[in-house]
């Protein structure tokens, strides 16, 4: 079990978005138990994964910003 916490509104609509996709793609009718399966399985194996590519470019932007103050802070010494 992942440590990514989904609120219990949320969770719901994805299990909907689940569901209508089955039924789009394959003509399936999957059930809430199916579909809440299908979406802890995903939070499960590609979550942490998402999670920390998310992490990694929030830290990027923030050093790139950073790294412009620095440069504001050189120009100032001048």
């Amino acid at each position: 079990m992942s440590n990514i916490k989904i609120d219990n509104m949320k969770k719901e609509q994805l299990i909907e978005e689940i569901k209508k996709y089955f039924f789009n793609e394959s003509g399936e009718d999957i059930g809430n138990l199916r579909a809440r399966m299908i979406l802890e399985f995903f939070i499960d194996t590609i979550g942490p994964t998402i999670y920390n590519q998310g992490v990694s470019d929030a830290h990027n932007y923030m050093k790139n910003k950073l790294d412009e103050v620095f440069e504001l802070e050189v120009y100032r010494k001048r």
